[in-house]
C-alpha cells in the first residue's frame, strides 16, 4: 500500500465516530480471537459462568447419537405395532402405519432431514393405532428412558468431558440438552461401580426428591449438595432461580429438555418442542423471559452442541438483536476446528465461523487449535470427545498461564534511583530541570531572609507572574555554591501532576543521606512518621527546594494532595520534635501563592512560633517587596514582564508585535493595569500574539505549531517529540502535502524543528531527559500557556482535575468542579490515548532500518505510555465522566458508554505495561526501565475499580481493586496501612455491601477507624458541629484525608446498620457522616447519604423529613453534577410517587425513570439501569400492565445478575413474584419470594425480609 493511501486511512480512522469494540474489530480475527480470550477470562474470574451441553459430551459414553436414538425409537415403535398385531387388530390401519414408519426410517440416512420431524411421526402413528386396539400400547417416552437412559450399566471410567469441566474450570451450573444423569455423577466423583444409573445416583447421597417440581436435591459426603432440576414451563421460578444462581447448594444441574427418570418431560418430537417453546398461555411469556435471563445475565460456554437447535438459537437471536455491538454478556462456543485444511485454507474457515457465531448468534468462538497454542501445548488429534476434553484443558490452562502471567513479579519498574546517588554531598539533585533557562538577576533578594532567619522551613509566597520558578532554580545554585557539602533537591512542580514521584525522591534522597545502602522496604509514610525521619548524620544539611506548589492546593488554602500534606504534616512533626533532638534536620524551601502561605499558617498555627532551639519552625516570605527592588513593583509590572519576557517578542527576523494590530496592541495594555487579574492578562495577549501572522513572522507553520501546543497542554507533562510522533492530531496535520514528508523519520524531523523554533520563541522549554538511559530530548510547555490552552478547550485546570490527578479515587467522594470534555474533544482525545497506548504495536518504523527487537521494547513506545497516563489522569476523571448528561449525542448507537470506553483504555494501558514488561525479560534485559512507576500501577489499578463500581460492575470492581492492593502491598507500602489502603479499601467497603458481606464491610471499617486515634475523632466531631460548610483549609490536630475517612465510614456503617433493620443505628450513622460531609463539603457523599437517609421511613423519620431529605440529596447531587446520583434520587421520588389512580403522579414518575434509564444506556452505569428498571415496574404493577412490568423487572435482574449486584437481585426476586401472582402464576410466584427470604436470611438483610414477608400477605 502506498504511503498517502495509508495516510488517508489514518485520516479517515480519526475522523470516524468511535464505535464499540466489537464493531471496529468485527472483521479482525486475530482482535476477535484476543478478545473472546479477554472476555473468557473475565466471565471465568466472576465464577458465574454456565457450561451449555449437548450429546457430543456423552457420546462416548455408549448413549447414542441423535440418528441412533431416532432408530431405537423406530424399533421400539415396530415392536409396539407387533404387540398391537397379536391383539386381533385391523389389519389395514397396521400395514398402512408400518409402511409409513419404514419410509420415514428410511429417510433417516437423510443428512438434511429433521430428526424431531421422524419423533412426531411416530407419535401420531402411535396415537392412530391405539384407537383400533383395547389393549394400551406402552409409552414410548417411558421406554426408552427406561432401556437407553436408566437401566443401562455406565462404563467404569470417568467422563473426561465433563471432568474438565468441573474441576479444571470449575463450573458449577450446568444446563444440559441431554436426558441422563452423566452430569450428576460426574459432580457426585463416582467411583465407578458397576450398576445402573439410577442405583447410582442412589449411592452417591441422600436422595431428596420434590414431586411437583421433579427437582432432586443430592446430599453428598462432606456437606456439598446437588440440585438436578427438570424445566417445566408451569415452573418458570426454577429457570429463573438456575440463572440467577444460589448459594445454598454448591451444584446446580437443569435439564431443559427434560430428564428420564420424568419420562413426560422429554423433549423429543416438534410435539414436544411446540408444547415447550411456542404453545401460547399464561407461562409463555414468563419462560421467554426467563431464558433471556439465562443467555444476557450469565457467561454461557457451549461445549459438544452442534448450534444446530432452532429454539435455542431463536432464543440467542433475541438477545443478540437487542444489543447487536453491545453485549450484556458474552456467550462462548467451543469448537474443533478442521485439520484436514491446510493452514491458510483452516484460517479462512476459522474467520467466516468467527463472524458466522457471532453475527448470527452472538457467540465468541473457542477454537482448540487456537487454544492449544495459548496454552503452549501441541494439538493432538483423536476422536472429537477426546478433542473436546483436550479442548476443556487447554482452555483451563490457557486461563491459568494469563493469570501466572499477571501474578508474575514485576522487576523493570521506572526507578527514582539514577537520581539519587549513595554519596549526594555536593550535588544538586534535580527534577523536571530546566534546560538553559535564564537565570534570576538577583537571587541574593531570596538568600538573605533564608540565611538570616535559619528557619526549618520557608514558604515563599508571591502572586503570580513574579517568576518564582527561576527564583527557586537560582537558589539552589547559589545555595550549593555557598555550601559545597550540602545536597539539594530542586523539583520543579510546575510539570508535575503525581505527587507521589515528587516525594519519592525525597524519601529516597532521606533513605540514602541516612546511610541505608539496599531499597526503601517501608511506605513512605512510615519512613516520614518515624522520629528522626528527617534527621541528618552529623555536619550533614540537605534543603529541598519545590517550586510551583499552588496547583497541590485549593483556593482557600486546603490540600488537593493527600500525599503532600501527609507529607508536611509529618515534617511539620518533626520540627516540632527537633528542638529536643541534637542531630542535624533537612530544611524545605516551599514556593507558591498566596493559597500555600494559608495552608501552612493553618497547619503551623501562629507563624514564627520561636522553638526551645530558637529557630522558627517556619518563615512566610513576602517575595513581591523583594522582586520590587528589581523594578517588579506590583501586578502590572508583572504582568508586563510577563509579556516582554520570552513571550512571542524575541528577535527571529520579525517582532511579534510587530504584526499586531493597533487594537489587539491597546487591548493588551489595557489588561497589564495592576488592578486586572493575571488571568485576564494572559487571555488577552495569548488572543493577540498566538495568532496565524504572528507565528508565521517566526518562522513557524501556524497550523503545527498550534496543533503540537495544544497536544502538549493535553498531556501535561513534558514530552518526548518521538511521543508526539503517534498523536492523531498531528499525524493528520502532516500528512497535508504542503509538508512534503512521507517518511516517519521525515515526519520526526519536521516535529522536532518546530520544537525547536517554539523553544527559541519561550513557548516550550526544553526539560532534562528522564532517568531513562535513553536520554530522549523532552519538552515542557509553560504553565501560564498550559493554562491558557486548557481554557480554550473547555476544560480548565481546575482543582477537581488536579485532586483526581493527584489522588487515589474514591467511588463515594469525587471532586467535583471539573468539566467533561465536549464531545469531539472527548473523541479526539480517546483517539489519541488508544494511538499512545498502541505505539508499541505500530508497524511504522521511525528510523529507517527497521530494529530487530519488537516493537514494543522502543524506548519511544514506553515514553508514550507515560504520557497515555498522564492524559487520562489530566482529563478523564470518573467525577468527570458521571456529570455527562443524557442527551448529549456522543454516546449514542453501536457505542459503548462513556465509562466504558474509559475502563477499556485503563485495561489496553495496564496491558501494554505488563506486555512491555514481559518483552524486557524475555529478552533478558537487566538494565531496563519500565514505563511507570509501582504507584502508578496502583493508581491506574484503583481507578478501573472505581469506574466498575461506578457503573455498578462488582465482578471487575472486585477484582481491580484486590490487584491494586496487591501491587499496593508488594510495591509500594508493603503491608502499611497508610494513604493507599485506606483509599483502597474504602472502596472495597462498598464493593461489600452491594454484595451483602456486611461482617467483611464492617471488619474493613474498623480497620480504617482503629488507624485514627480518639483525639483526631473529637477534633473531627468539633469541626463538624461548626456551622459553617465548605473546604477545611489544614488543621493541626486532624487531616481533610483522616476527616473524610472518618465521614464515609461512618455513613458506610450506617448503610450496613440500614440493610440489617437497625434504623435507629442507620439514623445516628448518617447524620453523623452527613455532618461532616457537609462541613467537609463533599456533595456527592453528601447526596449519597442523604438518599439514604431519606429511605429511612416514617417509622424513624417525622412528617415530611424525608421527602425534604430526598430533595436535598438531589439538589446537592446536582450541584455536584454527579447524574448518577441525580437520577438515583429522582428514581427513589419517583418510586414513592407511584400510587394506584394517580395518573399525574405516574405521568412525572415514568418521566423521572426513562430519563435516567437513557441516562444509563449512554453511560454503562448498570446500577442506576437495575433500579429505573425496578421503578418501571413497579409503575406498571399500579397501572395494571403486567406483562410490561415483568419485562422491566426481568431486565432489571439480568443487570443486577450479570454484575453481581447481590442484595438488589433478591429485591428483584420478590418483585418478579409479586408480578407472577398477580399474572395468576402463584406457585412460581411465592416459590421465588420463598428463594427471596432465604437468600436475604443468609446474609442477614432484614430489609428484603420484611418486603418479602409483606408480599407474601404476612
Amino acid at each position: 500500500m502506498a504511503e498517502s493511501d495509508a495516510e488517508t486511512i489514518q485520516r479517515e480512522w480519526f475522523e470516524d465516530p468511535t464505535f464499540s469494540y466489537l464493531k471496529r474489530h468485527y472483521f479482525d480475527a486475530a482482535k476477535l480471537e484476543q478478545r473472546t480470550m479477554v472476555e473468557f477470562a473475565r466471565a471465568l474470574r466472576t465464577g458465574r459462568v454456565i457450561a451449555f451441553t449437548g450429546s457430543l459430551t456423552t457420546i462416548d459414553r455408549g448413549y447414542p447419537k441423535w440418528r441412533d436414538f431416532a432408530a431405537h425409537c423406530f424399533d421400539f415403535a415396530f415392536g409396539d405395532l407387533d404387540k398391537f398385531e397379536e391383539a386381533n387388530a385391523r389389519a389395514d390401519v397396521l400395514t398402512k402405519n408400518k409402511e409409513i414408519l419404514a419410509t420415514f426410517k428410511e429417510t433417516l440416512k437423510r443428512e438434511d432431514f429433521d430428526v424431531r420431524v421422524a419423533f412426531s411421526v411416530i407419535g401420531e402413528i402411535m396415537d392412530i393405532v391405539g384407537r383400533y386396539s383395547s389393549r394400551a400400547l406402552s409409552n414410548l417416552n417411558e421406554k426408552i428412558a427406561n432401556e437407553i437412559f436408566l437401566k443401562r450399566e455406565r462404563p467404569v471410567k470417568p467422563n473426561s468431558v465433563l471432568d474438565c469441566l468441573l474441576t479444571k474450570l470449575d463450573i458449577d451450573r450446568i444446563l444440559t440438552l441431554n436426558y441422563d444423569f452423566e452430569v450428576e455423577l460426574a459432580i457426585a466423583q463416582d467411583p465407578g461401580a458397576k450398576g445402573s444409573t439410577v442405583a447410582k445416583l442412589n449411592r452417591a447421597g441422600i436422595r431428596q426428591d420434590d414431586p411437583a417440581t421433579h427437582k432432586i436435591v443430592l446430599r453428598m459426603p462432606g456437606g456439598r449438595s446437588l440440585v438436578s432440576d427438570v424445566f417445566l414451563r408451569e415452573r418458570t421460578d426454577r429457570l429463573i432461580e438456575f440463572a440467577v444462581g444460589s448459594a445454598e447448594h454448591e451444584y446446580h444441574v437443569m435439564h431443559l429438555h427434560g430428564r428420564a427418570d420424568r419420562h413426560e418431560t422429554m423433549v423429543v418430537s416438534y410435539r414436544d418442542y411446540d408444547r415447550l417453546y411456542r404453545r401460547s398461555g399464561t407461562s409463555k411469556v414468563p419462560f421467554e423471559h426467563a431464558l433471556g435471563l439465562l443467555y444476557s445475565g450469565n457467561p454461557v460456554l457451549f461445549v459438544g452442541i452442534g448450534m444446530s437447535e432452532s429454539e435455542i438459537n431463536q432464543s440467542l437471536q433475541d438477545v443478540v438483536g437487542d444489543h447487536p455491538y453491545r453485549r450484556v454478556m458474552p456467550t462462548f462456543l467451543l469448537w474443533n476446528a478442521d485439520m484436514t485444511l491446510s493452514e491458510e485454507a483452516r484460517k479462512a474457515d476459522k474467520a467466516i465461523k468467527r463472524i458466522d457465531m457471532l453475527h448470527r448468534l452472538g457467540v465468541l468462538t473457542l477454537f482448540d487449535d487456537d487454544l492449544a497454542r495459548h496454552a503452549g501445548v501441541d494439538l493432538l488429534e483423536g476422536e472429537t470427545t477426546e478433542r473436546l476434553a483436550r479442548s476443556i484443558d487447554n482452555l483451563a490452562a490457557a486461563m491459568a498461564r494469563r493469570g501466572d502471567e499477571h501474578a508474575k513479579p514485576i522487576s523493570h519498574w521506572r526507578s527514582l534511583s539514577l537520581r539519587v546517588p549513595q554519596h549526594a554531598d555536593g550535588k544538586i539533585i534535580a527534577a523536571w530541570a530546566l534546560i538553559a533557562a535564564p537565570s534570576l538577576p538577583a537571587p541574593a533578594a531570596l538568600i538573605t531572609p533564608f540565611r538570616e532567619e535559619n528557619a526549618l522551613l520557608t514558604v515563599v509566597a508571591a502572586t503570580s507572574g513574579l517568576r518564582k520558578g527561576a527564583a527557586a532554580r537560582c537558589f539552589a545554585n547559589r545555595f550549593q555554591e555557598d555550601h559545597p557539602l550540602a545536597t539539594v533537591v530542586h523539583i520543579n512542580a510546575d510539570f508535575c501532576f503525581d505527587t507521589d514521584t515528587m516525594l519519592n525522591l525525597i524519601a529516597e534522597v532521606l533513605w540514602r543521606r541516612r546511610g541505608h545502602r539496599g531499597p526503601r522496604h517501608m511506605s513512605r509514610s512510615r519512613q516520614f512518621a518515624e522520629d528522626l525521619a528527617f534527621c541528618l548524620p552529623d555536619n550533614s544539611d540537605l534543603v529541598v527546594v519545590i517550586s510551583g506548589t499552588e496547583r497541590m492546593f485549593g483556593n482557600g488554602g486546603e490540600p488537593l494532595s493527600a500525599e503532600f500534606d501527609e507529607a508536611m504534616r509529618c515534617f511539620a512533626a518533626s520540627c516540632c520534635r527537633h528542638a529536643r533532638s541534637r542531630h542535624a534536620h533537612a530544611r524545605f524551601v516551599i514556593l507558591g501563592t498566596l493559597r500555600v502561605k494559608q495552608y501552612f499558617c493553618g497547619l503551623f498555627g501562629e507563624v514564627g512560633t520561636i522553638a526551645s532551639d530558637g529557630r522558627p519552625p517556619v518563615v512566610i516570605i513576602d517575595y513581591g517587596p523583594l522582586v520590587a527592588s528589581s523594578g517588579q513593583s506590583n501586578a502590572g509590572d508583572a504582568a508586563r514582564r510577563f509579556r516582554k519576557h520570552h513571550y512571542l517578542e524575541v528577535e527571529m527576523g520579525v517582532r511579534a508585535t510587530e504584526a499586531m494590530t493597533p487594537i489587539a496592541i491597546r487591548r493588551v495594555d489595557l489588561k497589564a493595569g495592576p488592578d486586572v487579574a493575571i488571568a485576564d492578562y494572559r487571555r488577552a495577549h495569548f488572543a493577540a500574539n498566538l495568532t496565524p501572522t504572528a507565528l508565521r513572522s517566526l518562522g513557524l507553520d501556524p497550523d503545527l505549531a498550534l496543533d503540537i501546543l495544544m497536544v502538549m497542554a493535553f498531556v501535561g507533562q513534558p514530552v518526548e517529540a518521538e511521543v508526539l510522533l503517534h498523536v492523531p492530531r498531528l499525524r493528520t496535520r502532516l500528512a497535508d502535502p504542503i509538508f512534503g514528508v512521507t517518511k516517519e523519520v521525515e515526519r520526526l524531523e519536521r516535529i522536532g524543528k518546530e520544537l525547536r523554533l517554539l523553544s527559541g520563541c519561550g513557548l516550550v522549554l526544553p526539560v532534562a531527559p528522564s532517568i531513562d538511559p535513553t536520554h530522549m530530548p523532552r519538552f515542557g510547555i509553560h504553565a501560564t500557556l498550559l493554562a491558557e490552552l486548557r481554557d480554550r478547550s473547555g476544560v480548565p485546570l481546575s482543582e477537581a482535575a488536579l485532586s483526581a490527578a493527584f489522588n487515589m479515587s474514591l467511588y463515594a467522594a469525587q471532586p467535583t468542579d471539573g468539566p467533561v470534555p465536549e464531545p469531539h474533544l472527548h473523541d479526539e482525545l480517546g483517539h489519541m490515548i488508544d494511538w499512545l497506548i498502541g505505539a508499541y504495536n505500530d508497524p511504522s518504523p521511525i528510523s529507517d532500518e527497521r530494529p530487530s527487537e519488537p516493537e514494543h521494547h522502543r524506548p519511544d513506545a514506553l515514553a508514550a505510555l507515560r504520557a497515555a497516563l498522564a492524559v487520562i489522569r489530566g482529563f478523564y476523571s470518573t467525577s468527570a465522566l458521571l456529570s455527562i448528561e443524557s442527551d448529549r449525542s456522543t454516546w449514542l448507537g453501536e457505542r459503548d458508554g462513556a465509562l466504558t470506553e474509559h475502563g477499556e483504555r485503563l485495561d489496553r494501558l495496564l496491558e501494554a505495561f505488563l506486555r512491555s514488561q514481559r518483552a524486557v525479560e524475555r529478552r533478558g534485559d537487566t538494565t531496563g526501565f519500565g514505563a511507570f512507576y509501582p504507584d502508578e500501577i496502583v493508581w491506574l489499578y484503583n481507578e478501573r475499580g472505581v469506574v466498575k463500581l461506578a457503573q455498578g460492575d462488582l465482578y471487575e470492581a472486585r477484582a481491580a481493586f484486590d490487584e491494586a492492593d496487591r501491587f499496593n502491598r508488594t510495591y509500594v507500602e508493603f503491608g502499611d496501612r497508610a494513604l493507599n489502603w485506606r483509599r483502597i479499601t474504602l472502596n472495597q467497603i462498598v464493593v461489600d455491601i452491594e454484595r451483602g458481606r456486611f461482617s467483611s464491610a464492617r471488619d474493613r471499617i474498623d480497620m480504617i477507624e482503629r488507624e485514627i486515634s480518639p483525639k483526631k475523632w473529637e477534633r473531627a466531631q468539633s469541626l463538624a458541629d461548626q456551622a459553617r460548610p465548605g473546604s477545611v483549609q489544614a488543621d493541626p490536630v486532624i487531616s481533610y484525608e483522616e476527616m473524610l475517612a472518618l465521614g464515609l465510614t461512618t455513613g458506610y456503617r450506617g448503610l450496613c446498620d440500614l440493610f440489617r433493620g437497625d434504623m435507629l443505628g442507620a439514623r445516628r450513622g448518617f447524620e453523623q457522616a452527613m455532618a461532616l460531609l457537609h462541613r467537609l463539603g463533599e456533595l456527592r457523599a453528601l447526596a449519597i447519604f442523604q438518599r439514604y437517609y431519606a429511605s429511612l421511613g416514617q417509622a424513624i423519620l417525622e412528617g415530611g423529613v424525608a421527602d425534604d431529605m430526598l430533595e436535598r440529596a438531589i439538589c446537592s447531587a446536582q450541584a455536584a453534577h454527579q447524574m448518577d446520583v441525580v437520577h438515583q434520587g429522582r428514581i427513589r421520588r419517583a418510586d414513592r410517587r407511584i400510587s394506584p389512580g394517580r395518573l399525574d403522579e405516574l405521568a412525572r414518575s415514568n418521566r423521572d425513570l426513562i430519563d435516567a434509564l437513557r441516562y444509563a444506556d449512554s453511560t454503562d452505569t448498570y446500577r442506576v439501569r437495575v433500579e429505573a428498571r425496578r421503578g418501571l415496574a413497579r409503575l406498571r404493577i399500579a397501572s395494571g400492565d403486567y406483562e410490561v412490568a415483568l419485562e422491566h423487572a426481568i431486565d432489571a435482574m439480568t443487570t443486577a445478575t450479570r454484575y453481581g449486584l447481590s442484595l438488589r437481585k433478591i429485591d428483584l426476586r420478590i418483585l418478579i413474584g409479586e408480578i407472577l401472582i398477580l399474572r395468576g402464576d402463584p406457585l412460581s410466584g411465592r416459590a421465588l419470594i420463598h428463594a427471596a427470604i432465604e437468600a436475604a436470611t443468609r446474609i442477614g438483610y432484614q430489609r428484603a425480609l420484611a418486603h418479602a414477608h409483606t408480599a407474601l400477605g404476612g
